[in-house]
């Protein structure tokens, strides 16, 4: 009996490699957000440019030197824990006063948004109606947009690369238009959910 097993075994061993080029994994379609994009200083150029936003002085010291790349070569990239993320929506649910139940939506949009990582950079432009002439890029843990950020940050909290003043925005951002995150299109559904 053991014997007839293992023939079928071994027989199922060798179309392992053929089922495996079959099946991909769910998570295997996940942009990798680690991964730097290829630039060439045309490129890097033509970035810079469409980055500077000319609408105040905080969204020019927003996109100053400090946060800019000075080369070409990648910034290293590092992703927040679950436990570092469920913090920095404590602290920005504290500060906007907001209930501490909105803490598992605005989990699973972080993750949806930015994978949890720590300089996402939305590679896409995305043209605002406030912004005619700019195209802007969604950054940070909420993937928010420079102008959006600065309607929506609370005084003392205006570096958009700080994950609680980032979290703190959106937060607002989600109030103002949504009144709550259980009221975002699509949250929870992973198929349905375009963004906030």
């Amino acid at each position: 009996m053991i014997t007839a097993r293992s023939g079928q075994f071994s027989r199922l061993l060798a179309a392992l490699p053929l089922l495996g080029s079959l099946w991909t994994h769910p998570l295997s379609m996940i942009p990798d957000y680690s991964i730097p994009m290829l630039s060439t200083p045309a490129v890097h150029a033509e970035k810079k440019k469409a980055l500077k936003i000319k609408k105040s002085k905080d969204v020019n010291r927003m996109n100053s030197t400090k946060h800019e790349r000075s080369d070409d070569t990648p910034r290293a990239v590092t992703q927040y824990t679950a436990s570092q993320v469920t913090e920095f929506i404590s602290t920005a649910l504290r500060a906007t006063h907001e209930p501490r139940s909105w803490s598992r939506p605005l989990y699973w949009i972080a993750y949806q948004e930015s994978r949890f990582m720590a300089r996402a950079v939305d590679g896409t432009p995305a043209m605002n109606a406030d912004v005619i002439h700019h195209s802007e890029h969604a950054i940070g843990l909420f993937q928010v947009l420079p102008s959006t950020f600065l309607r929506h940050s609370l005084k003392g909290m205006r570096d958009i690369w700080n994950p609680v003043d980032n979290t703190e925005a959106a937060i607002r951002y989600i109030v103002g238009r949504y009144q709550s995150p259980y009221r975002i299109p699509g949250v929870f559904q992973v198929r349905r959910y375009s963004g906030y």
